[in-house]
């Protein structure tokens, strides 16, 4: 900021130029791409997005402090780059029969439901890191903090929550191609003593 102090009317004044730089986002746009690769019903996100950034660099002038002129001296602008969702158009795989196979030996509660798969990573409803072993369930069925197992996937704790898991419905962590081909499946949830 360059400052000049003078006198006008017996009272001083002080003129000032400033430069100022504002920077304001440019949202990105959600793309659905058709892909025969996935089933109907599937979707990943290829690409996550990233915002753009417009920017503009102004020239003030100032008269005490005040400023009485703004000239824009430039104007960038990096475009944002869009979200990439696949939106699976394929044939549906078959549900495969219950598999009621592998039941531990000894549990507290049997529950014929079914199970679904999900690979967000972050932090589950109960504050613990979702990963291997992290089971979203209806809180009302089996409640957080049960240990469970899922035939055909294991061991887990129901850590977290989510807005389709409802009912007897279970939702369990996998890496995201395992995710994708773990589809949806009836099966017996199984809650093990403590």
């Amino acid at each position: 900021m360059r400052e000049d102090g003078r006198v006008y009317d017996g009272r001083q004044v002080t003129f000032a130029e400033l430069r100022r730089t504002v920077q304001l986002p440019i949202p990105f746009v959600t793309r659905q791409v058709p892909d025969s690769g996935l089933p109907v019903g599937v979707t990943v996100v290829a690409e996550a997005g990233a915002f753009g950034v417009l920017t503009e660099v102004f020239q003030d002038e100032l008269v005490d402090g005040d400023v009485v002129e703004s000239n824009q001296l430039s104007l960038d602008q990096a475009a944002p780059s869009d979200r990439v969702v696949r939106v699976g158009t394929g044939a549906p795989e078959a549900t495969p029969a219950p598999d009621l196979t592998g039941a531990p030996a000894s549990y507290a509660r049997a529950i014929a439901g079914s199970s679904t798969a999900y690979c967000d990573l972050g932090h589950t409803a109960t504050g613990t890191q979702a990963g291997p072993g992290s089971i979203a369930v209806d809180p009302t069925v089996i409640p957080l903090g049960s240990h469970l197992y899922v035939p055909g996937y294991g061991y887990g704790w129901a850590v977290d929550t989510g807005g389709a898991v409802k009912g007897t419905i279970v939702d369990v962590w996998m890496s995201c191609p395992a995710a994708i081909q773990w589809v949806r499946r009836q099966l017996t949830i199984y809650v093990l003593a403590t």
